[in-house]
């Protein structure tokens, strides 16, 4: 996914697919070295599971949804929301948990997904409304 939609679009346009096959396997190769190095220096293996679901699931589930749904969705908007709340999430976890009076008390399973919701809405709002088919008479240009 990274070496398509990340490395052949925005850096190396139109390169060979044994270099993106061969950028996959490094980026491959360092996701698990930091995934190792993560999960030896967490004092609790617990603790490393809660962050990647803050980062991922808990971000994520809130965008799908409304793309399946919301048909006024904004596309920009679910991509906000995902970075959002993975950030929101995150920082939720290691700064505020059990550190701020009433914010704090609010586990970072639940921050990040409140701020996936408010940030849906909001950048959907803003953004102009999405021409019904205008996808896809666009998509051969």
């Amino acid at each position: 996914m990274f070496a398509k939609d990340v490395y052949e679009r925005w850096l190396v346009d139109g390169a060979s697919e044994s270099h993106l096959l061969r950028v996959s396997r490094l980026t491959t190769i360092g996701l698990a070295a930091l995934a190792l190095a993560l999960a030896l220096t967490s004092p609790r293996v617990v603790d490393a599971v809660v962050i990647s679901v803050v980062a991922s699931h808990a971000a994520t589930f809130f965008p799908i949804l409304a793309g399946l749904y919301w048909k006024r969705v904004a596309p920009a908007a679910g991509f906000w929301a995902v970075l959002c709340a993975a950030a929101g999430g995150l920082g939720s976890h290691f700064v505020l948990y059990r550190r701020v009076a009433f914010v704090g008390a609010l586990h970072p399973l639940f921050f990040g997904p409140l701020v996936s919701v408010i940030v849906l809405v909001v950048v959907t709002i803003l953004a102009p409304p999405r021409v019904p088919g205008g996808d896809a008479q666009n998509a051969g240009r």
